[in-house]
This record gives C-alpha cells, structure tokens and sequence, in this order.
C-alpha cells in the first residue's frame, strides 16, 4: 500500500474506489488503511500540490 495506489483508485478512478472496497482488494486491515492515508499520504499530497502552485496554499 502506498500513496500513488491509494491516490490511483481514490482521485484517479472513475468512480473513485472506497476505501472500503480498497482494503479488500489490497487485503489490508481496512483502519491500518484509513491511519496510512491520514498520517503519510495526505501530509505528502498537501506537500506536492504546494509546490506545484509555488509554495501558495
């Protein structure tokens, strides 16, 4: 599990996948999913859309 597969099938896919549905396909606990999303990838997408509008928020 990792932020570009999480951000592939959440922002990505048409319609998005549920985390629900990801944790099942991944077969990862369903709240160790939710805490990875929470705690690595939103602080590093926050981070990369940043930069990509140069450093405005």
């Amino acid at each position: 599990m990792n932020l570009w597969e999480i951000a592939k099938r959440s922002l990505l896919k048409s319609p998005p996948q549920s985390f629900a549905e990801m944790a099942r396909e991944l077969d990862v606990p369903y709240q160790a999913l939710i805490a990875h999303n929470r705690r690595k990838c939103k602080p590093l997408l926050k981070q990369i859309y940043q930069e990509l509008l140069g450093g405005k928020e």
